[in-house]
């Protein structure tokens, strides 16, 4: 008991949202980082769907992620969210699915880090050197993606450039 005690410990200082959920949404556990960054109690937390944390949007295809999971490997997710006070967060997190004895997913364990001033500083130090052309080469998109009234550094732009890296395109 000593042992858990000191994990227990350990999970709830820790600067990193650390929480588990069912494999339908559901959270079952956050700890005080969690709690902090939702402007929520633990007890108001537990029980709450996903998608009153990352949106309607969001928490869908990271339920469908999860399911799909045929490893015990880790998976990233990124999501860009409002935190209690309103300021635009990006977060990084890993999860790992919990399985029962027949090999069925049951739930997700997650890590989640606050990257967003690593995004900023990468932003501002590399942006793209031609987004309209590096927009064109996607299929489906078209320069007009990237209004030109968003600054490079703008963390608007930031699903863009992931969109743009992902393809190869910067």
């Amino acid at each position: 008991h000593r042992t858990e005690k000191h994990y227990r410990l350990l999970v709830e200082q820790a600067a990193d949202i650390i929480y588990t959920r069912t494999i339908d949404g559901y959270i079952t556990s956050i700890n005080a980082a969690g709690c902090q960054f939702f402007g929520r109690s633990a007890a108001d937390l537990i029980g709450a769907h996903l998608s009153e944390l990352v949106g309607t949007e969001a928490a869908p295809l990271d339920i469908e992620q999860a399911r799909n999971i045929k490893s015990d490997e880790p998976a990233l997710s990124l999501h860009c969210l409002k935190d209690a006070q309103g300021e635009t967060r990006y977060l990084e997190g890993m999860i790992t699915v919990e399985r029962n004895h027949h090999g069925k997913a049951t739930g997700v364990r997650g890590v989640v880090r606050d990257i967003t001033e690593q995004k900023l500083a990468g932003l501002r130090s590399d942006p793209p050197r031609s987004l309209p052309s590096a927009i064109g080469s996607i299929p489906h998109a078209s320069a007009t993606a990237a209004p030109p009234a968003l600054a490079p550094d703008d963390p608007r732009m930031l699903p863009v450039y992931e969109l743009l890296m992902a393809r190869g395109a910067v």
